[in-house]
């Protein structure tokens, strides 16, 4: 696991907004030079936004897409429906605004000993990928590199100039096909199943061979059906790594009930406090002025990890953590209710 960089938020300008179609577009910052450090990432990490709506605060997460060699950092957005960052990214947000944007995290990231890298992907889901496959290809001249792609037309693809380029300039190494769902013209009609995964490895991807790493990112439904067909080729569980960007929907259920007392080990300082157990523990924290870090608030990001020290909690999704972390007492704050009379927790030593 990576460790948790302190949630603090930073004024980066943005220096350039592409638009790709009417509901995406790429934003780029500016990064001073008193903050090289603080925002230099590794390949398929992401980015928060912190963005007010009236009195509220809403924070977003978003992957970015360039490498870091690269003189700014861009990210991908799409609007989505109901979306309050997304549309207002895609709808008003305009070259020389000011945002402010947490450091870099995630542990999503490339591999720089794989010689031979998968990437499967929908829609916003190339935007991590694109990092991953742009320093793989850039950096190691052994590497090779397939992509399957899955978009409803070309016209909603995202990087499409990208893609291109390193087809251009990587011949030979990266192997690129497209499925797309709602026309023709694609490599594949039609949604990723397994028989494009399948199809496209014994034939467009031969030259691939068998990928040391595979990195998956997109919706949940895809992702599992993706993970199971090469599961099922062979290809171990260790070696396929992915990324949501939608949390899933399901939820389990944890019934507890009363209050729970918590001791919470933050930025060096301890808060001790009382919570109702029903609430989830990042939300309880938040309400009581204990600063604790976060972003999705879904689950399928890595911002809000602690470690329960004492005591125990249960968590209603879990898109991150491995069993191992979560027997080694790691949970997610955004998804964790607390089932024992009290509990301590460390933000710091994740």
């Amino acid at each position: 696991m990576l460790k948790r960089i302190a949630m603090n938020f930073h004024s980066l300008t943005v220096s350039k907004i592409e638009r790709f179609n009417a509901d995406s577009l790429a934003i780029s910052l500016v990064i001073p030079a008193d903050l090289k450090s603080t925002f230099h990432f590794e390949p398929g990490q992401y980015i928060t936004f912190s963005h007010s709506v009236g009195e509220k605060e809403i924070r977003r997460s978003y992957s970015i897409a360039s490498v870091p060699k690269d003189e700014m950092i861009t990210v991908g957005v799409k609007e989505v429906s109901g979306g309050i960052f997304s549309t207002y990214a895609n709808k008003t947000l305009k070259e020389g605004d000011v945002m402010k944007v947490a450091a870099p995290e995630g542990g999503f990231v490339l591999d720089k000993k794989a010689n031979s890298i998968l990437a499967i992907g929908a829609g916003s889901g190339i935007t991590p990928l694109l990092s991953i496959m742009k320093a793989a290809l850039s950096n190691n001249p052994e590497v090779k590199v397939g992509l399957i792609y899955g978009n409803q037309s070309d016209r909603s693809m995202m990087f499409k100039d990208s893609i291109q380029e390193l087809s251009q300039n990587f011949s030979g190494r990266f192997f690129a096909v497209h499925a797309f769902s709602r026309e023709q013209g694609g490599d594949y009609f039609g949604r990723i199943d397994r028989g494009v995964i399948l199809h496209a490895l014994k034939n467009k991807l031969a030259g691939l061979g068998v990928p040391d790493k595979t990195y998956l990112c997109g919706p949940e439904a895809m992702i599992h059906l993706a993970k199971d067909s090469l599961l099922d080729q062979g290809l171990a569980q260790e070696n396929i790594l992915f990324e949501l960007f939608v949390a899933s929907e399901n939820a389990k259920e944890i019934n507890v009930s009363g209050m729970a007392s918590v001791r919470v080990l933050l930025d060096g300082e301890t808060h001790e406090i009382q919570v109702p157990k029903e609430e989830f523990l990042l939300d309880s924290l938040l309400e009581q002025g204990v600063d604790a870090p976060y972003s999705c608030q879904g689950g399928s990001c890595s911002s809000c990890i602690c470690k329960i020290t004492e005591g125990s909690a249960d968590m209603a999704r879990n898109q991150v953590l491995t069993d191992n972390e979560i027997a080694n007492g790691f949970v997610l704050s955004c998804q964790a209710k607390i089932t024992s009379t009290s509990i301590a927790v460390d933000f710091d030593n994740v």
